[in-house]
């Protein structure tokens, strides 16, 4: 069955069968699911391929489109010889065998994952991977196949090389060379390769193509700011001079009606921070302007164009100045704002360092406490504890009641971290207090939601549950939905211990759609971790190793340490779906798409409880 059919997907879409071209049968939207089909390696449930293809779209409407599109793809493959393409069951969806061998892009997975058949795999490869098809999901998996071709051609590189065969050494750098303009380290071994073998003219011309390919890479790399010649230095410096005056209105609750009018003047603001930075009229005026309007820029969406400018701006500030530490600063929460994580801790240390000579003590203390936050999230909870303890004894000086309390907040995230559950618990409580004394009700719920996480390690249930029913109660009670999804997760897990299988479910579902619009990737963590228990103890043993597999992913992605008093619970989920014949997927969606699935999973899961 599917003998006579090749389908092309590397270059140009081109579907063949029995040797007349088919590619017709496939309209777009055929093709755009058959692309997410074939670039996975296993199957796929269904809510995660909904979601993928309609992320915009709700969930009930998403699953009726997939319903319809697997059924006019199904008609597709049938059409050019391929019946039975699809395998459907009632949560997951995958290719079949048959239809995954016909594909170029599916074949060539297969074969990359056999060592014997690496030189098979790499000639399949060609760019781009479904041409005309773009969103997320797709442009990752481009990103993934990229790499594991440069991979192969490496090790082929590496077998050339070992048998001396110069015609294939050069054959496969050039190759390289061409898929990957940058690759100097591999390109280089096949140069001094050559050079051993007596091959000087081939070994020059191979390194001056590398040196052409670099500087194309880099002459082709677009700037990253546009610069605007209409606008005058005069109106420079007046547009900035009034954002500068408004600076501490601007900085504190401005309300959205003065963000509003900020938002008309763009333009001009942009043009004008652009002559003033990135031509060097002014640098100065620019970075007090930057910093006058960093809660604007950080709300309204505009953080990446803030960390242009910053970028552009601090190596030209005097140094040590008040004005480059406090622009450091900034910078550095602005990359926390674009989920940098990887570089939040270098970010926040730069801007300390400067800070502790020059700059302002409460934000330093501000620093510090974003570091800390930083350290501990990234497994280094000894940097995070000195950060937080040094931020404190600031703060005690300054008299800032808030941050005293932020301070204590963070000493006791570290605390838990670290697994030292009863200093967290004091911490928590007087951060708790803090905030209550100064009527900030939401950080006050938070804390209240972070004692109850202690009391749950600690074998507490009875009294984790009554303070996590209250913050819930609190949280929902103001629309706080941030203090509201800690708050579920963590009665999910409670309810998870109680064996109350369908509090758990109502708790997890409405957790994963929190997460799901959150930015906040610690949340969808353990929204993701919580939901992986309930399917263990639902018996839906393929989606809960999916749904660990996609916290992992995102732990990795953005390097977020697991907290030692938390170990042991995962390890445990581990244990129990070891020795199971599941598979994972090769590819993890974004978060915010995985969470659209994992939401859609609890969901159908819950209404089963209630209809058995």
């Amino acid at each position: 069955m599917g003998r006579g059919v090749a389908i092309t997907a590397f270059g140009r879409f081109c579907v063949v069968a029995d040797g007349e071209e088919r590619t017709r049968a496939f309209s777009p939207r055929a093709r755009r699911c058959l692309a997410h089909l074939a670039l996975r390696e296993g199957p796929v449930d269904r809510g995660l391929l909904a979601a993928e293809l309609w992320p915009d779209v709700d969930q009930t409407s998403a699953l009726g489109n997939l319903r319809r599109r697997l059924h006019e793809l199904e008609g597709a493959l049938e059409m050019v010889g391929l019946k039975g393409g699809i395998e459907v069951t009632r949560d997951k969806v995958a290719l079949a065998p048959s239809a995954q061998w016909s594909i170029d892009v599916a074949r060539y997975s297969i074969l990359s994952r056999d060592p014997t058949q690496t030189d098979r795999a790499a000639a399949l490869y060609r760019e781009p991977v479904f041409p005309g098809l773009d969103d997320e999901v797709l442009e990752r998996e481009r990103r993934r196949l990229h790499s594991v071709q440069m991979e192969l051609l490496t090790r082929l590189l590496d077998v050339g090389i070992g048998r001396g065969d110069v015609a294939e050494i050069a054959a496969l750098a050039n190759t390289i060379v061409r898929f990957d303009p940058l690759s100097e380290q591999t390109i280089s071994k096949a140069v001094s390769a050559l050079r051993s073998l007596g091959e000087y003219d081939r070994a020059r011309r191979l390194f001056e193509r590398l040196a052409q390919a670099m500087r194309d890479e880099i002459d082709d790399e677009p700037d990253s700011l546009e610069v605007d010649d209409s606008i005058t230095e005069a109106s420079m410096r007046r547009t900035l001079q009034q954002l500068i005056d408004r600076g501490e209105l601007l900085r504190g609750a401005s309300g959205d009606r003065s963000f509003d009018r900020i938002e008309t003047q763009m333009k001009s603001i942009r043009a004008a921070l652009d002559l003033a930075i990135v031509r060097h009229r002014d640098v100065e005026l620019g970075a007090r302007a930057l910093a006058a309007l960093s809660r604007f820029l950080f709300e309204r969406g505009h953080a990446a164009e803030a960390f242009g400018w910053y970028e552009a701006a601090i190596p030209h500030l005097p140094a040590p100045s008040p004005l480059r530490a406090e622009a450091i600063y900034l910078r550095a929460m602005v990359g926390r704002n674009l989920g940098n994580a990887e570089h939040n801790l270098p970010a926040f240390e730069e801007a300390i360092e400067d800070l502790r000579v020059s700059g302002e003590q409460t934000t330093l203390a501000k620093a510090l406490l974003y570091g800390s936050n930083a350290a501990r999230m990234t497994g280094r909870a000894q940097v995070a504890q000195e950060f937080a303890s040094e931020a404190l004894s600031i703060l005690e000086l300054q008299h800032d009641s808030y941050l005293v309390a932020f301070a204590r907040s963070a000493l006791g995230a570290v605390a838990y971290a670290l697994g030292r559950l009863e200093d967290a618990r004091r911490e928590f409580a007087q951060a708790r207090e803090g905030f209550a004394a100064l009527g900030a009700s939401n950080d006050e719920t938070l804390m209240l939601v972070n004692g109850a996480r202690c009391a749950f390690a600690a074998g507490e249930l009875a009294v984790a549950h009554q303070q996590l029913s209250g913050a819930l109660a609190s949280a929902t009670a103001v629309g706080n939905v941030y203090v509201e999804g800690h708050a579920r997760v963590g009665l999910t897990l409670v309810a998870l211990e109680r064996r109350e299988i369908g509090e758990a479910g109502r708790h997890a579902a409405r957790a994963a759609e929190i997460s799901a619009d959150s930015s906040d990737m610690e949340l969808s963590v353990i929204a993701l971790e919580a939901a992986a228990e309930l399917f263990l103890a639902l018996g839906e043993f393929g989606r809960a190793r999916d749904a660990l597999a996609a916290a992992d992913g995102v732990r990795s992605e953005y390097l977020i340490a697991r907290a030692p008093t938390e170990h042991a619970r995962s390890e445990r989920i581990r244990a129990e779906l070891a020795g199971r014949s599941l598979s994972i997927g090769a590819m993890v969606a974004a978060p915010d798409i995985m969470m659209r699935s994992l939401l859609a999973s609890v969901a159908r899961s819950y209404r089963r409880l209630h209809i058995l």
